[in-house]
Parts: C-alpha cells; structure tokens; sequence
C-alpha cells in the first residue's frame, strides 16, 4: 500500500480509477482478469470502498474492475450494503459478509459454502439453489427469502430468522437450527436428518405442499433433536406417516398441532405440550410420554372411534384431564401419577397398567377392563372400583359381590361359585369356562356376554331368558343344524324374541370374481368390460340374442351355471341362468317401477333373464359368432357394475337371520309393534319397545355383509324396494343377485319363490336401492 493511501496499480495499466479526480474510470483501459490481483490486492479495494461507506457499493467495486461474480470469494465484506444485488451464481466461497445488507438480493445459484453471514440481512433474498453448506448464518435474518432447493447442510442458522421463508426441497441436513425462527415457513420436501432443532420456532410451518405433491407423502423426520420446539397451530397432516421416530420432542410445544397418521414410535415426548392437538392414527409405541399434556387431544377422527393402541407407553405424570379418550388400549402402560380427572373413559383398556397415584375424580370407569391393573392408597378412584380390580387381580375373597359394574371384564376361567353378583352389570363379560355353579345371578345383565363353557347347574340362580342364551352357545350340534343358530348371547331385548330371529336365518352365497379370459360357453362367469369370448354367453342356435323394443342389443351381465354352485333351499340344481342389461343411464333400471303398484313394473324390455333348463353341449349347435355385439360406450354407467376383465366365479356359503332394513322384517320379529294398539301388556310403550329393538339390531343383524349376493337376507342403501309392491300374498322373497355398487346403494334382482319353484323368470322385481 501507498503512502497516498491508493490501491496499487494493476500492471501494464498507467492509471487507476482513483487517480483520476473525476472518478470516472478510464473508458479506453478494459481492467484486466482478476487474477492478477491477488486476494490481499483486492481486499485493498473492497476495504477502501467499505470506508466510503457508499450505498453503491458493487457499483462503484465494478468500476474498480471488480467482478462481483468471481472476485469476492474468500474477501471480507462485513456490514457493506448489497441490497438488491444480482449476484446470481456468483462464487462466494467463504466470503465473510456478516452484518452485511442483502436484502432482495439475487443470490440464485450462488456458491457461498463456508461463507460467514452472521446477522446478515437476507430479507426477501432470492437464495433459489444457492450452496450455503458449511456457512454461517447465526442470527441472519432470511425472512420471507426464497430458498427453494438450497443446499443449507451443516450451515449454523441459530436464532436465525427464516419465517415465511421457502425452503421447498432445501438440504437442511446436519445443520444447526436451535432457536431458529421458521414461523410460517414454506418446508415442503425439507431434508432434515441429523438437524439440530432445539428450542426452534416452527409454527404454522408447511411440510406438505399439496399443488406439487397432490397424492400424500411419507416423510421422514426421523432421529431428530426437537427439543422445547414449538409446533403450536402447525398442521403435519397430508404426509401419511410423517415419520418423527426416535426424534427427540422434550418439552416441545405441539399445542393444536396437526400430527393424524404420524408415526412417533420411540420418540421423546417428556413434558411435551399437545393439548388440543390431533393424534389420529397416531403411532405412539415405545414413545416416552412422561409429563407430557395432553389435555383435549384426538386420537381418532370424529365418528370412527377405533381401539387406538396406546399399550406399553410410559405416560407417567401425563395430564389427560377432560379428554375423550373412549376405546383407546392402555394395557401395560404406566399411568402412575397421570391425570385423568373429568376425563371420558368408556370402554379404555387398562389391563394391568400401572395407576399408582392416578387421578381419575370425577371420571366415570363404565366398561373399562382393569383386569391386572395396579393401584395403591394414592390412586384417587371409587370404592365400587377398588373392589372391582380385587376381583379382577383375585385378592377380593369377598363373594358379595352385587351391584358391582363389571361389564367387559375377563373373568375367565374364574371360580366364582356361590357368589352373590345379584344387579351387577356383565354385559359383553368375558366368562368363558367360569364356575357359576350355585352363583346368584338375579337381575344380571349378560347382553354380549361370552358364555362358552361357563359352567352353571340347577342352583345357580339364572333368569331362563339367559340360560336359553348359554344353552344355545354350549349345545352340541351337528354342523349344519348349528348354522341356523345364532352361537352368542344377544342384549337382552333380542334375548326376549330369539326363537323369532333364529327362524329368519337363511343361507346364501357370496360371490367372489376372479379374472378369467379362457372360459368356456357354459361355464358361470360375469362379463368384462370389454367384449371377450370368455365373457360371451351360452346361447343355442334358434335362440334370439335379447334386444330391446327399440332393437338395440342388451349387454350379458352374469351367468350362472347351477351345477357348479353350491345348493341354496329353492334354487334350481341345474340349468343356466343369464343376467342381461340396456346400456343406458338408468342400467336398465324399469321406469315404470314404483308407486302405484303396476305389472308394467316387470316388463322386461330393458333387462333380460333367460334361462336354459338342459344344455347342449356340442359347440357345433351354439351361437359363437358374437361380432353383432357393440362395444359398451366408454361413459356408460354401467362401467361401475361390470368388473374391467370377463371373470369366474368362487363361492362361499354363509347364514344370516333377516336385516331390519327388510320390508317384512317387523311383521316376522316384533309383530307387537305392528297393530294399532300403544301399550303391550300395559307395561310397555310400542315406541320405546321399536326404539330400543332398532337400536339392539344395529349391534349384529345388517343381513349379509358381501359385494355380490346371491339368496339370503341383505341390506339396503334405502328403502327395501319391496315396500312399494302389492303383493303380501305372493312375496318376492328370494334374491337372485345383488351387485353392490360404489355410491348409489346396490341393484338387486328379486323373484317369487313360488315361480323359482317352477324356473319361471318371467316376472322380476329388477330394482335399485
């Protein structure tokens, strides 16, 4: 350096731009590369800028003959002011631009590895592809910065400012993140393994995307420091998975996070803050919960209560004060010192947690399962329910046991003989192979109850209701007499009528396809989509090909070969049975069906049966020329009932007593309900008796529960369609098939069993419901 303070001269070149008074650079002397200044040569110049203090900074270092691009990598450009710049894909290496001014900088591609950017401002920047790994941006400020596909690995961003910054698809691996303020950022696809995040700031951030990843995506979290992070209002939900094993959440706050489906097996979650956060289908295995609050979370969506398995956690001190927390499985868990006060406990698993000094004031303990639980002086809980887990842990040689709520518990294989459990509630009671000899039973309950090889004798007290009910769960039957009936004990109110229920119970088939392009004419089949010689029917010659009225050709829906099916009661033994539909918006649906009552209502003009009551089987006298047919329309509404390929037939048997959504199912069940009379024997209100009969129903008799049917009782997406008929004296009562369609309910072929006794199908209630 000069005495006059100058830069030094470049060589060959006789004067530079400071010693011209102007300060104009001399514009017939181009500056040469920059390589022939070495870095303390042009640190010179960037310092002697810096004192200028000029707010042009990369101006006035370009009029040196400075290249923003290639010249200040490895430089030291503290606190300088480069706002707005363009530097995009400029090589910064390790380039010290601390306190610096960047804000709405074009950093775009540009290499700043190793580079120091302490307390630098980056507002609104755009970063897109920038390589920051390994550089230092403690306390930088990168808020709103657009730092789309940033390499930031092993980068120091501690207390750094990022909220609203997008960091979609950045390299955030390894680096430092502690205390970091990331508040409503943009972290779709973030790469995090290995991150330091404690302490940081990430609420209302974006892990999901959903204009670039419409489809749910698994995401990794995994092994990650978050400890006392804050995730308040953040929503983790869209990434099916979200994968935070392992992950270290200590005393993060996830107040009102949205973490559904997220999987946080071994994860710590000690003094963690999720109160009022989503838990749904979380996993939770292995996780430590110790102090953790709870309070208000969901661990399932609303009206899909599941058995959440929460087993083997530790929960020690965890708050769950006034939480719904119905049907989740504590088993094994440590409870001990939780509170549950307040809290909705139905029908919980807590077979053998530990619940030394559990709260549960004010909770009521109806159908929880304690068998094995632990508890001591501390546990704050009701007499009544001390009593019960004596019992269940076998420390109670009491035998008074009356008015005691044990409903779900497992007492099997208990010695309970000669005890007194008069008005104590068992239903869905698990007595398998209990002794009850002698034991006085009057007024139980034991709707649900399990009673196979419950041991009773003439002593034991047993209202004959439920002993008819064990009677029918223990009898040794032959196995086709046991089909028809019902092997459980049902609530009581179906206890009353079981003789009425088991005389509904019909056998019927459920039909599974199976995709097979080689079969032959006269095999059973449903046919595919597209028109196929295995899909094509049996059809003898002299036969017509069914049309309708207006002659265009009906589409072969199904055919069975009754031979290869399983005898149904009233069903033919041989003979083959053709399903054909119209190609139209309604799939051949009659538009005269309905009220009032008409035979025009079976007219079969857009749907055919046909039958063939003995086959020909010389392929010389069938129809194989099927090249008339039509293709189905691509948009035909009947895309939705035929499978996409021609498909065989599998069939399973199977006995179910009538659904309550069958037209007749009152008149057969509960006739009582069905005349003009208000009271049954002066006791009983027909409402109140309907009311609780409907409601005990909807436990089990759903009809048969299968895609595609064929005879038995089924169910209805609405109203039975036999309700409109006229025609009690003749009913149709036999289902023929039933297609379960995806949205709109099922279509449904129905007949008499009067004309299936003769292999009549000319008259068909074909209908949709």
């Amino acid at each position: 350096m000069s005495d006059s303070g100058q830069p030094p001269r470049r060589r060959r070149r006789r004067n530079s731009a400071f010693d011209d008074e102007s300060n104009h650079p001399d514009q017939s002397t181009q500056p040469q590369h920059q390589g022939q200044l070495t870095r303390t040569e042009r640190q010179e110049i960037v310092d002697l800028l810096r004192q200028e203090s000029a707010d042009n900074f990369l101006k006035r270092a370009r009029e040196i003959g400075l290249n923003p691009k290639t010249d200040f990598a490895e430089l030291n450009l503290s606190g300088v002011n480069l706002s707005s710049a363009s530097l995009q894909g400029a090589d910064l290496t390790g380039v010290n631009l601390s306190q610096a001014n960047l804000s709405n900088a074009h950093l775009n591609h540009a290499k700043l590895t190793n580079a120091n950017l302490q307390q630098a401002n980056l507002q609104r920047s755009g970063m897109s592809s920038v390589d920051l790994s390994g550089a230092n941006l403690k306390e930088a400020n990168l808020s709103n910065a657009n730092l789309s596909h940033a390499n930031l690995s092993q980068t120091n961003l501690q207390q750094a400012d990022l909220s609203n910054a997008n960091l979609n698809d950045a390299n955030l691996n390894h680096a430092n993140l502690e205390e970091a303020n990331l508040e409503n950022a943009n972290l779709a696809a973030i790469k995090l393994q290995g991150a330091k995040c404690d302490r940081a700031n990430f609420q209302g951030v974006r892990f999901y995307d959903q204009s670039k990843y419409p489809h749910h995506q698994t995401y990794n979290l995994s092994q990650i420091s978050f400890k006392g992070a804050n995730f308040a209002n953040t929503s983790l939900a869209g990434l099916t998975g979200i994968n935070l094993s392992n992950s270290d959440l200590s005393h993060a706050n996830l107040n009102q996070a949205n973490l559904s489906g997220a999987n946080l097996t071994n994860a710590n979650l000690e003094g963690a803050n999720l109160e009022n956060a989503n838990l749904a289908k979380i996993k939770l295995q292995g996780a430590k919960c110790d102090r953790a609050n709870f309070q208000g979370v969901r661990f399932y969506y609303e009206h899909q209560y599941k058995a959440w398995d929460l087993s083997q956690i530790s929960f020690k001190g965890a708050n769950f004060a006034n939480t719904s927390l119905s049907k989740l499985n504590f088993s094994h868990s440590d409870l001990s010192h939780a509170n549950f006060q307040q809290a909705q406990l139905t029908q919980i698993d807590l077979n053998y947690a530990n619940l030394k000094g559990t709260n549960f004031q004010g909770v009521t303990l109806n159908q929880v399962t304690l068998k094995g639980a632990i508890i001591d002086e501390q546990t704050q809980m009701a007499a009544s329910w001390r009593k019960v887990i004596a019992v269940l842990n076998q420390t109670h040689e009491d035998l008074e046991l009356q008015n005691l709520d044990l409903s779900r518990q497992d007492l099997s294989e208990f010695n309970l003989a000669g005890a007194n459990l008069s008005h104590a509630d068992l239903t869905s009671v698990n007595l398998e192979n209990a002794n009850l000899k002698g034991a006085n039973l009057t007024g139980v309950d034991l709707s649900k109850a399990n009673l196979l090889g419950t041991q009773i004798d003439e002593t034991t007290n047993l209202d004959p209701m439920w002993r008819r009910a064990w009677a029918a769960v223990n009898s040794p039957l032959d196995a086709e007499s046991s089909n028809y009936l019902i092997r459980e004990v049902m609530p009581a109110i179906l206890e009353r009528y079981r003789d009425r229920i088991e005389a509904t119970i019909k056998p019927y088939l459920a039909l599974k396809l199976i995709p097979n392009q080689n079969l032959t004419w006269w095999q059973s089949k449903f046919a595919g989509w597209q028109n196929r010689k295995g899909g094509f029917p049996y059809l003898p010659k002299g036969v017509d090909y069914p049309k309708t009225p207006d002659g265009n050709y009906l589409h072969l829906l199904a055919q069975i070969n009754f031979a290869e099916v399983p005898h149904l009661e009233g069903f033919p033994k041989q003979g083959i049975l053709q399903f054909y539909i119209a190609d139209d918006e309604s799939c051949g649906l009659n538009k005269n069906f309905g009220i009032p009552y008409s035979e025009a209502a079976f007219e079969q003009n857009r749907f055919r049966l046909l039958y063939h009551r003995k086959l020909n089987l010389n392929e010389n006298h069938l129809t194989t020329d099927f090249s008339f047919l039509p293709e189905k329309d691509d948009h035909s509404h009947l895309r939705e009932i035929y499978p996409s390929e021609c498909s065989a037939i599998q069939w399973a048997k199977g006995y179910e007593p009538i659904s309550l959504d069958n037209y007749d199912s009152y008149p057969r069940l509960l006739p009582e309900v069905c005349n003009d009379d208000e009271w049954i024997e002066d006791e009983i209100h027909v409402d109140d008796l309907r009311e609780e009969f409907d409601e005990a129903c909807g436990w089990r008799f759903q009809g048969a529960n299968c895609d595609i049917q064929m005879g038995g009782h089924t169910c209805f997406f609405s109203d039975d369609p036999r309700d409109y008929l006229d025609s009690n004296e003749d009913p149709f009562d036999t289902l023929l098939l039933k297609i379960r369609l995806v949205e709109d309910g099922s279509l449904f072929f129905y007949i008499q069993s009067s004309a299936l006794a003769r292999c009549d199908f000319s008259k068909i209630l074909y209908a949709m419901a």
